[in-house]
């Protein structure tokens, strides 16, 4: 009786950890979506605003200027932004061109972009790559109601090494 049972008992825990073997390394590449807080994006007319950063790089858009853009990561060094033209179509985003790229994006460094929000369709794309490889997207547009800018314009990617450190939560 205590061998049948065991015997079971055994069979019951291969499966389960089999399974849990399992789902661990397909959760690993499973790429998610969602939302972070560790790049404070802001927009503003006034250029007097400027004075309060004391080191910046600033870009002018080549084709449309009057709003600025501050670019400013709070807790993780950018290794890479771009700046892409786009053209929107009815079913996706298709880049066109890259306008500018920037390397090493700090905290106390922000990224001045003076360009023009456009309302309703967008035309322009921000896309970075932090310190662990994690990928950012931010597309220039504000909504038709209201002209908020709102935060579903962020975009975050993680991909295999960035999920392994998250399931194991490293930072």
């Amino acid at each position: 009786m205590i061998t049948i049972f065991s015997c079971i008992l055994d069979w019951i825990l291969r499966i389960s950890g089999t399974i849990a073997l399992l789902w661990c390394l397909f959760s690993l590449f499973i790429k998610t979506n969602e939302f972070s807080t560790n790049i404070k994006i802001t927009r503003f007319i006034d250029r007097n605003v400027l004075d309060k950063y004391s080191h910046y790089t600033e870009f002018s858009d080549p084709d449309l200027t009057g709003e600025y853009l501050v670019f400013e990561p709070q807790d993780t060094i950018i290794r890479k932004v771009r700046i892409y033209k786009i053209k929107w179509t009815v079913k996706k985003i298709i880049k066109v061109k890259k306008i500018a790229e920037f390397k090493n994006i700090t905290p106390g460094n922000p990224l001045i972009y003076n360009s023009y929000f456009p309302e309703g369709a967008p035309s322009k794309r921000i896309e970075w790559i932090g310190e662990y490889g994690t990928k950012g997207i931010y597309t220039l547009a504000e909504n038709g109601k209201t002209g908020n800018v709102d935060k579903i314009n962020y975009i975050y990617q993680f991909g295999l090494i960035q999920n392994i450190r998250k399931r194991l939560e490293l930072k």
